[in-house]
């Protein structure tokens, strides 16, 4: 991610990783009211007030004498003359911690503020303090004029100083802060490729985009309205032109045709699997087709075949079978609903897929099958988790990627493309699933 950043991208990484958010926002929340509820206690606020008045002593009338009492006061008040006595009376420990002794400027008024988490506890503390200190200090100024202001019912002021909704209100905004943070580490992480500009970046050709994002949209709408379809018609319904829009696919087509007018081996791959390469396939195999040419599309992605599935045929016999067996074509092939369109499945899997790729059928196998179609397009494994592609490189014109966006990273990218370019392999191209 760059260090500069304008708004407009900054709302966008917003818009983008708005999900990780939105749960770091709750959860955050969540923790912040269970603690609120139960944990946190309530903080009552206890208050008393001194009043220290008109002295009858005319030796204490003088203002400033009366400034320096209720200074003085209000340090007696914090001493341990007036608290040892409250801790005594009340049997409790450690009363200074709880109590703030206040008095404004060119006030008389003295006030005792006592917080604590038990609300009785703090009035009585207050009240106590209150009474001792009046006591003390009348003993010690030979006066009765320091007075105890009381309310009308002559009871400690008491109220709740905490706000629960204050502390949500909080725990909101740290969520909200939090999960930007955490979406901005993420974007500063992620080296997922995001655009077409970063494949271009990287010196590939962009074919064109795909959107897979209405096969799920359509497969609900499928099942709601036609609960008694049958297998084959939802299979078919798959490789509609509602699915993978029949004009991407007739871009990606013309792209590759100008790219490479006498391709007649195309390799289908891509770096790992997250990118969903066999619907692709199939919609490109059918296009190539449906301009007049006679296709065959190979399913030779021996670890999760599913061309088959795609197209509502079994998978008896195939691929596996032309390498290992007799080589026959034509026993093995399937026709589809395609004019032009033949598939080879993969055949039945083998516990050890290395006796396909080092059998000396595969070359010749792969030869003879280019002497009965225009165009062989083989969709196999992904590229970097296993040898398959590599081996089936060798034996074609052209390879072509697909990469998907935000999951396909860069640096899988580089390292496909350095290693076709090492076999000296020609990649055509790259279709860029963006959802």
């Amino acid at each position: 991610m760059n260090e500069n950043m304008d708004l407009k991208k900054f709302l966008k990484i917003l818009q983008k990783r708005y999900i990780s958010i939105i749960i770091t926002s709750i959860s955050i929340i969540i923790f912040t009211v269970c603690i609120v509820i139960l944990a946190m206690k309530p903080t009552y606020e206890a208050t008393e007030s001194l009043l220290i008045g008109v002295f009858k002593n005319k030796d204490l009338q003088e203002t400033q004498e009366i400034t320096r009492i209720v200074a003085s006061s209000t340090d007696f008040i914090k001493s341990p003359v007036v608290l040892h006595k409250v801790e005594k009376e009340l049997k409790i420990s450690n009363v200074s911690e709880n109590i703030v002794v206040k008095n404004n400027y060119n006030s008389q008024i003295i006030n005792i503020v006592v917080r604590s988490n038990d609300s009785k506890l703090a009035e009585d503390i207050a009240n106590t303090v209150a009474l001792v200190a009046r006591d003390e200090m009348n003993k010690l100024l030979n006066s009765e004029d320091i007075k105890i202001l009381s309310g009308p019912d002559s009871s400690t002021s008491l109220k709740r100083v905490d706000s629960p909704l204050l502390n949500i209100a909080i725990g909101l905004m740290v969520g909200i802060f939090a999960g930007i943070g955490i979406a901005m580490t993420r974007e500063y992480l992620d080296d997922s490729v995001e655009s077409a500009f970063d494949l271009e970046a990287l010196r590939l050709t962009v074919l064109g985009e795909v959107d897979l994002k209405r096969k799920m949209k359509l497969k609900g709408k499928q099942l709601q309205s036609n609960k008694k379809s049958n297998k084959k018609t939802f299979r078919k319904l798959k490789l509609s032109p509602e699915l993978v829009s029949t004009e991407q696919i007739r871009i990606i087509r013309t792209n590759i045709e100008n790219r490479q007018k006498n391709c007649s081996l195309l390799l289908i791959t891509s770096p790992n699997l997250s990118e969903q390469k066999s619907i692709i396939s199939a919609k490109l195999a059918i296009s190539m087709a449906e301009k007049g040419k006679k296709v065959l599309l190979i399913d030779a992605n021996l670890d999760n075949p599913s061309l088959h599935v795609w197209f509502n045929l079994d998978n008896k016999s195939g691929f596996t079978n032309v390498l290992l067996n007799d080589g026959n074509l034509h026993i093995h092939s399937h026709y589809t609903y395609t004019t032009g369109l033949s598939l080879l499945t993969t055949g039945p899997l083998l516990d050890e897929p290395s006796k396909v790729w080092g059998s000396h059928n595969l070359e010749n196998s792969i030869i003879n099958l280019k002497t009965h179609y225009d165009l062989i397009i083989i969709e196999s494994r992904d590229f970097l988790s296993a040898s398959d592609s590599q081996i089936l490189a060798k034996y074609c014109n052209d390879v072509l990627l697909v990469v998907k966006k935000n999951s396909t990273t860069k640096e899988d990218v580089i390292k496909t493309k350095k290693y076709l370019e090492t076999g000296n392999k020609n990649i055509l191209g790259v279709i860029f699933q963006v959802k």
